[in-house]
């Protein structure tokens, strides 16, 4: 199991700043296909490709921003190519288009919020781990849970006069033979 290393400042700079560059790439990319090729099916709705990549960079006010951006160049191709493709489900695409953006940028800052909030349990839990002054003991009680529950279920209502009288389940239990 690879243990999670967070990222420093500037890795995280980095990262951020090729993902954006990378989004805003594609976003115009996006943009000169919606407003040029009159294609039916709702272009609008691959502006949350960029999100996507954006989102993994970890800018909440970024995907933000940027997918307030998408909306207003989708809206505005529409505007723009509105002579050349109304049709019937333009504006129904359209509003797919805003509705997938909408809903991805939501559900990326969201995710983003809870991976820090991830990250802040998961330290305080080490520190309280690492500075306790007694040693924690793991024991996996299930294997006792399961003879109990089995005694009961054969009708044994006195389970601590049951075990004084069948010791070798409890060196079962206790994993020894």
């Amino acid at each position: 199991m690879t243990k999670y290393r967070p990222a420093s400042a500037l890795e995280g700079r980095i990262a951020s700043g090729w993902s954006l560059v990378i989004s805003a790439a594609l976003t115009a990319a996006i943009f000169a296909a919606d407003t040029i090729f009159i294609i039916s099916p709702a272009l609008s709705v691959l502006y949350i490709l960029p999100l996507l990549i954006l989102g993994n960079s970890g800018a909440r006010a970024l995907v933000a921003h940027f997918a307030a951006i998408c909306i207003g160049l989708a809206i505005t191709a529409f505007v723009l190519g509105l002579p050349l493709s109304f049709g019937p489900m333009a504006l129904p695409n359209l509003a797919i288009g805003i509705i997938a953006i909408s809903v991805t940028a939501r559900q990326l800052i969201r995710s983003e919020r809870l991976q820090r909030q991830l990250a802040a349990d998961e330290r305080r839990y080490r520190g309280v781990f690492n500075s306790m002054a007694v040693a924690i003991w793991e024991c996996d009680l299930r294997p006792i849970e399961t003879a109990v529950s089995d005694l009961q279920a054969r009708g044994v209502r006195n389970i601590r006069q049951h075990l004084a009288h069948h010791s070798d389940l409890v060196a079962t239990c206790a994993g020894g033979s």
